[in-house]
């Protein structure tokens, strides 16, 4: 297996759904726990970086099915070599914790899913 090395997604600043800046800023890498931590919390949104394709925003009812059947299978663990080759599909997602700076301007957690194909 060829060692092939996988590099996040450089995202700055995240829009929000009508492609506004939002006031968030990127606090820390996450684990799966501490993914799992936040939906048990509720109140969180996901959002996809994919290279070439606007940011793709998740939230509601359905946010633990897309974790469990999407993410989670997917998820990079933190500060490890990653070979995509080990991931179905052949791609992974690098996951961070995004907040307002701000508690008057609070929108709640947002999970950022960088993916790396």
């Amino acid at each position: 297996m060829a060692a092939r090395t996988v590099k996040k997604i450089p995202v700055e600043e995240l829009a929000g759904e009508d492609g506004e800046p939002l006031p968030l800023t990127r606090s820390r890498p996450l684990s799966g726990d501490d993914i799992r931590a936040l939906l048990r919390g509720g109140g969180v949104r996901f959002v996809f970086a994919d290279v070439g394709h606007p940011f793709g925003w998740v939230d509601g009812p359905g946010l633990y099915d897309i974790w469990k059947t999407e993410v989670q299978p997917h998820l990079a663990a933190l500060d490890a070599q990653v070979f995509l080759d080990e991931f179905p599909g052949q791609y992974a997602y690098f996951a961070s914790l995004w907040r307002s700076p701000s508690r008057s301007r609070d929108i709640g957690p947002v999970v950022l899913l960088e993916k790396s194909h």
